[in-house]
C-alpha cells in the first residue's frame, strides 16, 4: 500500500510539472495599442475628389499629390507632389522630413506653401476625418491665456520659382506676441535652415472671443483656440478623405 501511495505522489508531481512547464513555454500575446490599430487602418490610398490624394505605406512613409487650377483657366494647373514620413501618437498624425516637387503647366506660378504637420484623425469605415492644428509653445505669459508670446515651428517652401524649384525648403519659426491692452498682434518669421533669408516682421489687428480667433480684421480664416498645459492649439479646420484602396 505504501508503495502505491508513493507511486501516486510521484505521478501527481510529474503531471503538475508538465502542466507548469507547458504553461511557462506558451507564447506571449502582445496587445496592439490604439495607435497601432489606427496605423493599420490608415495604410492605403485616400482621396478627396480629383484634386488631392495620399497614400500611406506600412514603413511609415507617405506620398501625396494635389492639383490647383488657376482661376482663369482649367488648362493651367500646378501639381504638388510631396513625400515624407509619418507617425501616430495618441491619435495625432504627424508628418516630418517632407520634400516637395512642383509641376506647373505654365511654368510661371510663384508663391509659398506652409505645411501644417499635425492632425487629429478618426477613421470610420472608408472615411478618414482630419482636423488640422498648430501646436504653439509658451515663450512668455500665462499658459492658459492668449496674451503673451508664443512660437511654433513648421515646414515651409518659399517661394516657388519660375523653374518649378523652391528657393527655400525647411523649417520656419513663427513667433506671435499678443498684448492684453492692445487690439494688435505682432508676428515674426525666422527661416531656420538658411540664414540668408532675412526675418519677416509684421502686425495686424487681433479679434479674439474665446475660442474664436481672427488674425487681421479682414481675415476670413477663423482659428479655434484651446489650451493644454504649456501649449496652445490653433485648430484651422477639418476635411475628410475617402479610401480608394
Amino acid at each position: 500500500m505504501q508503495t502505491l501511495i508513493s507511486i501516486f505522489k510521484l505521478t501527481f508531481i510529474i503531471v503538475i510539472s508538465v502542466i507548469y512547464f507547458a504553461c511557462s513555454d506558451s507564447p506571449t500575446i502582445t496587445e496592439l495599442s490604439s495607435d497601432d490599430i489606427l496605423k493599420s487602418q490608415l495604410i492605403g490610398e485616400w482621396q478627396n475628389g480629383p484634386w488631392y490624394s495620399i497614400e500611406y505605406y506600412s514603413d511609415g512613409t507617405f506620398k501625396d499629390k494635389s492639383i490647383m487650377w488657376f482661376w482663369n483657366s482649367f488648362h493651367d494647373t500646378l501639381t504638388t507632389i510631396r513625400v515624407g514620413k509619418y507617425k501616430i501618437s495618441r491619435g495625432i498624425l504627424e508628418y516630418s522630413e517632407i520634400k516637395h516637387h512642383f509641376l506647373s503647366t505654365s511654368g510661371k506660378w510663384r508663391g509659398y506653401s506652409t505645411v501644417y504637420p499635425l492632425y487629429e484623425i478618426n477613421i470610420i469605415g472608408d472615411n478618414l476625418s482630419c482636423r488640422v492644428f498648430d501646436r504653439l509653445q509658451l515663450v512668455k505669459g500665462s499658459s492658459n491665456q492668449l496674451w503673451g508670446s508664443w512660437d511654433v515651428t513648421s515646414l515651409t517652401v518659399f517661394p516657388i520659382s519660375d523653374t518649378n524649384k523652391s528657393l527655400y525648403e525647411g523649417r520656419k519659426k513663427r513667433k506671435y506676441t499678443f498684448i492684453s491692452d492692445s487690439s494688435y498682434f505682432f508676428e515674426e518669421w525666422f527661416y531656420l535652415d538658411d540664414t540668408s533669408f532675412s526675418p519677416i516682421f509684421f502686425f495686424g489687428k487681433v479679434i479674439y472671443n474665446h475660442p474664436k480667433l481672427l488674425l487681421g480684421e479682414h481675415s476670413s480664416d477663423t482659428i479655434e483656440v484651446a489650451f493644454l498645459q504649456n501649449e496652445m492649439r490653433w485648430y484651422r479646420g477639418k476635411f475628410s478623405l475617402k479610401r480608394i484602396r
